[in-house]
């Protein structure tokens, strides 16, 4: 098992924490980012070509179950590598799960073109947006890259936690 950190690698400095981010974990949301993905554009179709009924209603429920899974696991990884954002980002996912669950509620009371819409805009403008940036930090290491960064600065200025 890959430690969450190495202290000093080259031995010279006892303050220097490098991060090291699991591929496993790394490719783990990356393949919930593709599904989430997935899953919207199946939702998107069955509004798109009108069909209601019990299989958007399935297909939206299994979304909002799996949204919330992904929420959860990711930020469990963001607190383990220590990402500076994770209150904002705790909160954003809150909110993208209170406005899918609210857009969800509204088609279920009454499946019309306006609800519809509505729907549609919040995968397009907020959740997609939202897993399209996900990815792209993820991706490029932003996660573990500020982590190490913070805790170096710490080190630098006496306040490093081991």
């Amino acid at each position: 098992d890959i430690p969450d950190y190495i202290i000093d690698p080259a031995g010279i400095n006892p303050y220097l924490v490098v991060v090291i981010m699991s591929s496993d974990n790394l490719a783990g949301i990356q393949a919930q980012h593709k599904t989430l993905e997935e899953r919207v554009h199946v939702v998107c179709a069955h509004l798109t070509n009108g069909s209601g009924g019990d299989d958007l209603r399935d297909e939206i429920d299994d979304l909002v179950a799996f949204l919330h899974t992904h929420c959860k696991e990711e930020e469990k990884l963001m607190k383990r590598y220590r990402y500076n954002g994770i209150v904002a980002h705790e909160r954003e996912h809150q909110d993208l799960l209170d406005r899918f669950v609210s857009a969800r509620d509204k088609i279920y009371t009454s499946f019309n073109e306006e609800h519809k819409q509505e729907l549609l805009d919040f995968f397009k403008r907020d959740l997609l947006r939202h897993v399209m940036e996900d990815m792209q930090t993820w991706q490029e290491g932003k996660i573990d890259k500020k982590f190490a960064y913070q805790r170096l600065h710490n080190a630098a200025i006496g306040t490093v936690n081991h």
